[in-house]
């Protein structure tokens, strides 16, 4: 077992209005898994502008809607999907 720890590379990619208060995408680094509830929080601290939109936003990978106690634990590209209204 190696005593080397490498980091998981989130990618995270942003819709809607989430792409206009921050960015289209963007990478983020953690040293250990993190669930969707802890990376939600991280968004929150770090694009405070965002917080009403992103306590609603719904995470997810490519094929799969992740709920908040969702892990990630290995390198990951995530989409952050806004509140929609339809009618």
């Amino acid at each position: 077992m190696s005593l080397n720890q490498t980091s998981i590379q989130v990618e995270l990619e942003f819709f809607a209005i989430l792409k206009d208060l921050l960015s289209h995408s963007f990478s983020v680094s953690f040293d250990q898994p993190i669930s969707i509830k802890e990376l939600k929080h991280y968004l929150i601290k770090k694009f405070p502008q965002a917080e009403e939109v992103l306590i609603y936003s719904r995470f997810s990978t490519e094929t799969t809607i992740l709920n908040d106690e969702a892990i990630i634990d290995k390198n990951s590209k995530i989409y952050v999907l806004p509140p929609s209204s339809g009618g």
